[in-house]
């Protein structure tokens, strides 16, 4: 199963490329890459019902981590839309 992971100054997120929604954070890549898999049982439970069937890995060594490199612009634009929908977000609040 192919991962990525966003590594930040302080927490590194794992998230499955095919299953949205399916990720986790913990301190450093291991743990978040274990944290994902522990959730993995919560996440069945959100698809029961759907069709749809997740066959999580067993273990971390199952996982393909995927290097991820953003170029400058699409890093920018990215950066700019996670700003402008949190403005959005506090303008419906007032």
């Amino acid at each position: 199963m192919e991962v990525y992971l966003e590594v930040g100054s302080k927490n590194t997120f794992a998230g499955a490329v095919e299953w949205a929604g399916w990720c986790r954070s913990a301190r450093d890549e291991a743990a978040a890459l274990q944290a994902m898999l522990l959730y993995a049982g919560r996440y069945q439970a959100v698809l029961q019902g759907t069709g749809l069937v997740l066959a999580a890995p067993a273990d971390v060594e199952s996982l393909t981590v995927l290097e991820a490199c953003w170029p400058a612009r699409y890093y920018v634009r990215r950066a700019a839309w996670h700003v402008l929908d949190h403005a959005w977000e506090i303008e419906d609040r007032l």
